[in-house]
């Protein structure tokens, strides 16, 4: 399981498994709501290569999740939470292999 921690200005507890192959990302947001939306960036991680992208606008306590297909990303599945209102350098907040 990943945390994103407020200090990185989100507050956020993101886990990742596997059902029956396929990744699934669950992504809590902890903190209170947001002022703008986020995009949600799932990839490939393995090539660095987006697979799946969305933009979302969190409220307090709001859960979410993400499945990933094994056809679109076969090997190491990344997600990567990039919000609007700052920057956040690039690192995966959660990274999982379903192989």
């Amino acid at each position: 399981p990943g945390l994103v921690n407020a200090a990185d200005g989100l507050d956020l507890g993101i886990s990742a498994s596997c059902e029956k192959g396929d990744a699934v990302f669950s992504v809590t947001n902890n903190g209170a709501r947001w002022p703008d939306s986020a995009t949600f960036r799932i990839y490939d991680a393995e090539i660095d290569k987006v697979v799946n992208m969305r933009r979302l606008r969190l409220s307090d306590g709001q859960k979410i999740s993400f499945n990933v297909k094994r056809d679109k990303a076969p090997g190491e599945v990344g997600i990567w939470v990039s919000p609007s209102w700052f920057t956040r350098d690039f690192k995966y907040d959660a990274k999982i292999n379903c192989s």
